[in-house]
């Protein structure tokens, strides 16, 4: 793994390892057990078990979510028939805990607004604009001189996945919120935001596969930083209906052709 050369840098499309990431433990918060947080859960485990083997001090994760596993969720998420009635994050954590010997921990509640996660890395898994926002207040009330959220969004066929990074307080790659407002704007919300009743109208809402892509591309994106220290994209676009999937430039000007400026970057902490 390589991270002699970090700092970041987009204009020259590329973004390095953070500087104090090299040689430590990372910490990492999944806000969201569901559709695509237990599907990224599955991924970050095989990541935190090839890590080690290149000699790198591994990863520490804790998941939170205070949904609990409903009959529609088997066979969509990854759950059993006898998850039924359980905390989503628990039954993750514990299993992934037995199979790997790892130590992860698991809370069984919403993430707050204006909450500071003392992460290292956030992956939000979440499937509305109020958690969203929430993730974003957290990220701008409480500052680190490196912060990187990672979001995964989704439709019924298609989502985006963004890495979004600050380093020193100033904005190194934008955010999901950056580049799509519209992603925390609580007010487009649903107003029905009740569970579905079954299978069938569940996927009518979302496709069977949609959330594992979404995963994919999020884990993948994590591993490429990790195991070659750099990237040259921030985001993946896919969609699954017609088997396409689009990297997200680091590109000041492609940013722009989005409605974000480098040059307002300030403007994303109001």
């Amino acid at each position: 793994m390589r991270g002699r050369d970090t700092q970041a840098n987009p204009i020259d499309g590329i973004y390095r390892l953070p500087a104090g990431w090299c040689g430590k433990r990372l910490s990492i918060l999944v806000v969201g057990a569901g559709g695509t947080g237990s599907a990224v859960l599955a991924s970050l485990a095989q990541i935190a078990v090839a890590l080690p083997q290149l000699g790198h001090p591994g990863l520490t994760v804790t998941v939170i979510d205070d949904d609990t596993v409903s009959p529609t969720n088997v066979g969509r998420q990854l759950f059993s028939p006898s998850d039924v009635g359980r905390a989503k994050a628990h039954v993750l954590v514990n299993r992934i805990n037995l199979a790997y010997g790892l130590a992860w921990t698991a809370e069984a509640r919403r993430f707050g607004a204006n909450e500071d996660s003392g992460a290292d890395l956030i992956i939000g898994c979440v499937d509305n604009r109020l958690a969203r926002w929430h993730i974003l207040q957290g990220r701008q009330t409480n500052w680190r001189n490196e912060s990187l959220w990672l979001d995964c969004g989704n439709s019924a066929t298609s989502g985006q996945v963004v890495l979004g990074a600050w380093h020193n307080r100033r904005v190194a790659m934008p955010s999901v919120a950056a580049l799509f407002p519209e992603t925390v704007d609580t007010k487009a919300d649903a107003d029905d935001d009740a569970p579905s009743c079954s299978m069938s109208e569940a996927l009518s809402r979302q496709d069977l596969l949609v959330n594992r892509f979404m995963a994919d591309a999020a884990c993948n994106l994590l591993w490429q930083l990790l195991r070659h220290g750099q990237i040259d994209h921030h985001g993946v676009f896919c969609d699954l209906k017609r088997s396409m999937m689009r990297p997200l430039p680091i590109d000041p000007v492609c940013w722009e052709r989005m409605g974000f400026k480098m040059s307002e970057a300030e403007s994303e902490q109001d």
